[in-house]
């Protein structure tokens, strides 16, 4: 009995300065827990459809007006909506080489943006040249059929920085501290411990299932493919929903754990059972 707590009191004092650092981490992991949007969908123009789905953008009418100015208003209104598409896409492609996680993913997201910006740029060239009110009326709709810059480049490009944040630093931070508390485990703690172990070990694989290749599926949709179906973007929410969850729920175990081993213990100890999946 004398041994063993001397050996308790040898492992806590080794673990002392981690725990502390740890605490600390830990509550600056949890106010990070939402990762920052690229930038934030500003839908153009909607129509109401079915409560819980998302509006279906369509191309605004050319408002009634002398038909002598209909076509300068229409050159117009499309340098309007072009200008600003072009500088949402530059705003984001600066906000995503902050991103150093997001490797060949915010390269490609960079990529593309750089390629609609300069399709936008041709496309209002286009339009400025047209002396056909119909013609230029179609040029104008391609702004929103063609480049569905806030309906889907931009939150496909938030979705993946959640996406590669969580599996690039959130999982790997994570599993480091299940490391940490599996090695301070022992005979007296391991009944307190044991299950928040398994816990964040649970929650670790919710977030590996709920992301796995959502990355590479995001990247790989087109307008075409959000013009003929409006909830493409629904599963990968919901799958983005369920990793912050899972990640939320296993930094909450870690905060447990620690502050346990700190000499803080919370009010409601953990059952000593595994957790049930959520």
């Amino acid at each position: 009995m004398t041994h063993h707590m001397r050996g308790r009191r040898h492992s806590f004092t080794m673990a002392t300065t981690a725990i502390a650092a740890s605490l600390a981490t830990a509550a600056g992991a949890l106010a990070a827990t939402s990762a920052p949007a690229v930038a934030d969908p500003v839908p153009t123009t909607t129509t109401t459809t079915a409560v819980g789905t998302v509006p279906a953008a369509t191309v605004p009418a050319v408002p009634p007006m002398p038909e002598a100015r209909r076509l300068e208003w229409v050159k117009r209104d499309s340098n309007r909506l072009i200008a600003n598409r072009v500088e949402s896409l530059r705003v984001a492609i600066r906000r995503l080489a902050t991103r150093s996680y997001l490797g060949q993913d915010g390269t490609t997201l960079s990529s593309g943006m750089q390629a609609d910006i300069t399709g936008l740029q041709a496309l209002r060239t286009q339009i400025d040249g047209e002396t056909d009110l119909q013609t230029a009326i179609a040029d104008r709709a391609l702004i929103f059929t063609q480049y569905r810059v806030y309906y889907l480049v931009l939150p496909v490009a938030s979705d993946v920085v959640n996406v590669d944040w969580l599996t690039g630093v959130r999982l790997p931070t994570l599993q480091q501290q299940i490391t940490q508390v599996q090695g301070l485990e022992n005979s007296s703690n391991q009944a307190y411990l044991a299950p928040l172990v398994s816990g964040m070990q649970a929650m670790a694989q919710q977030v590996t299932t709920a992301t796995n290749g959502l990355s590479a599926q995001l990247l790989s949709y087109t307008p075409a493919q959000w013009n003929a179906d409006h909830s493409l973007l629904f599963t990968a929410a919901a799958g983005i929903r369920t990793a912050r969850t899972a990640m939320a729920t296993a930094e909450k175990d870690y905060v447990h754990a620690i502050r346990y081993l700190h000499g803080t213990r919370p009010v409601s100890p953990r059952p000593a059972k595994p957790h049930k999946d959520r």
